[in-house]
C-alpha cells in the first residue's frame, strides 16, 4: 500500500524508504501470529501509528541515531542514542510505554506505565534531559558561535540543501 494515497492517515505525509529506522517499524505490521519460536503475536495498526509518531518526534528534533525492535507480546522499543545517552520508548501491546534513560550505561530515570501523551511530552523535552542548557540551530537559518552572542549567516550554497537541526550543549552556560 502507498502510504501516500491514503487521506485517513495524515502522519504519513512523507516517505520513509530512506529512513531505516521507519522502515523497520512499518515492517513490524508484516509480522503474523507466531513469528517469534511460534510465540510472537502480530502487531496492532495503532502499536506501529504509535511508534511511528514518537520516532517522528525524535528525529525532527534533530535525534537521528534511532533503532527500532519488536517484542514477541507486541510491544515496540524505538531506541534514541545521543553522545553517552541512551533513551528506550517501548510502547506496551497494552498502549502504555515505559521509557528508558541512560547516562554512561548507567539508569538515571525510568518511568513506567505512562501514556501517549506524557511519551510525546516527555521527547518534546529531551533536550533538557540532555544537557542543562540547549539552543537548537539550522544549518540553514545559521549557528551560534560559542562564547559569543554573534550569528553567522548560513553559506548560500546551503540554502537549497534539507534542513538539518542539531542539539548544541553550550558549554559553561
Amino acid at each position: 500500500m502507498n502510504p501516500i494515497n491514503s487521506p485517513f492517515q495524515p502522519f504519513m505525509v512523507y516517505s520513509s524508504e530512506f529512513d531505516p529506522t521507519e522502515s523497520k517499524i512499518l515492517s513490524f505490521g508484516s509480522f503474523k501470529l507466531g513469528w517469534h519460536y511460534q510465540k510472537g503475536i502480530a502487531f496492532s495498526g495503532e502499536a506501529i501509528r504509535d511508534a511511528l509518531i514518537v520516532h517522528r518526534q525524535i528525529f525532527f528534533k534533530g535525534f537521528t541515531r534511532t533503532n527500532a525492535f519488536p517484542g514477541p507480546t507486541g510491544e515496540i522499543l524505538v531506541t534514541m542514542y545521543h553522545e553517552n545517552h541512551y533513551f528506550g520508548f517501548e510502547r506496551e501491546a497494552s498502549g502504555l510505554w515505559n521509557i528508558t534513560h541512560e547516562r554512561n550505561g548507567k539508569e538515571t530515570e525510568p518511568f513506567e506505565q505512562k501514556t501517549f501523551d506524557e511519551v510525546i511530552s516527555y521527547v518534546n523535552a529531551l533536550n533538557t534531559k540532555i544537557c542543562d542548557t540547549f539552543d537548537v540551530y539550522s544549518r540553514v537559518i545559521g549557528t551560534l558561535i560559542e562564547k559569543s552572542s554573534l550569528i553567522t549567516p548560513s553559506n548560500a550554497t546551503k540554502m537549497a540543501s534539507p534542513l538539518l537541526t542539531r542539539t548544541a550543549c553550550l558549554l559553561g552556560a
